[in-house]
């Protein structure tokens, strides 16, 4: 099960107020519309998306995390999770949102740009059958 942590919530948020000084990040959950979300990551695995479906379905899925400025929200972590819920036909998923207040040129909606990512459908599905970390992990346990 993909797990989102409070730890990696915070881990974002103060990563964003080093970078940014003085913002204003408002956090909170809601249920956020997949047509708004702008992806950040141009790829996911077709293996991992068979685990996130299975976890939808049966209510295990966690929120993904997005980040919304500037009237764009941007996923941050949760990708997998968004195309399945795109691919079930969902038209929201539940998310932790970091809303930041002020106007700044974020690095998250400018690498998505520079990649032609604008919507979960520019998302590309690699056909390999598991996340190449996930082999990493089982050979490392295996040692």
């Amino acid at each position: 099960i993909e797990r989102t942590t409070p730890r990696k919530l915070e881990s974002l948020k103060s990563m964003l107020l080093k970078i940014h000084d003085n913002i204003s990040i408002d956090e909170y959950e809601e249920n956020v519309s997949l047509s708004n979300l702008t992806p950040s990551q141009s790829e996911v695995y077709r293996g991992e998306l068979k685990g996130r479906k299975y976890e939808i379905q049966n209510g295990l899925a966690e929120p993904i995390v997005v980040v919304r400025c500037s009237g764009q929200t941007v996923i941050a972590d949760g990708h997998h999770r968004s195309v399945s819920a795109n691919n079930l036909d969902m038209r929201n998923v539940n998310a932790y949102v970091l809303d930041i207040k002020d106007n700044i040129d974020l690095g998250l909606i400018e690498q998505a740009h520079s990649q032609g990512l604008n919507a979960i459908e520019d998302i590309d599905v690699i056909e390999d059958e598991e996340h190449p970390h996930i082999e990493k992990i089982d050979i490392i346990s295996n040692l």
